[in-house]
């Protein structure tokens, strides 16, 4: 006696063409239904960070006096080369990010800080930069 197991239809693609066919098939579906998802369903801005200050500049700078609360946050965009960012609160107390050699800064980035008060900031480099303080 033999017995035959019966088989799955089997999905075979033949050839370079029906095989991009069916990637870009693919692709209009996951673009499809991500543009669905973003129209239907928008994210929220976060109710957490409050947009406290926004400066921009060109070369060496310093912004005028912004303040903060406790638990903030800045984020720098350039297009050119920033060597230094320090931030300097009223009182005297100061904190700096640096270029390091072989560790340029990048092009954007950003740092979380604890304490509040009353602060400046200067930086040093080349072309245009954005400096956006947030409070959480």
């Amino acid at each position: 006696m033999h017995h035959t197991s019966p088989q799955a239809p089997r999905l075979a693609i033949h050839g370079v063409g029906t095989f991009i066919g069916v990637c870009f098939g693919l692709f209009v579906i996951v673009a499809a239904i991500t543009f669905l998802c973003l129209r239907f369903f928008p994210g929220e801005a976060s109710p957490t960070h409050r947009l406290v200050a926004h400066f921009s500049g060109n070369g060496d700078g310093s912004t005028p006096a912004f303040t903060v609360d406790d638990e903030w946050e800045f984020r720098w965009t350039h297009d050119g080369r920033i060597e230094q960012i320090l931030w300097r609160r009223a009182d005297g107390e100061q904190d700096l990010l640096m270029e390091m050699p072989g560790k340029p800064i990048r092009y954007q980035g950003g740092v979380d800080y604890t304490a509040g008060g009353e602060y400046t900031m200067e930086i040093k480099g080349t072309g245009n930069w954005t400096i956006d303080v947030y409070q959480f």
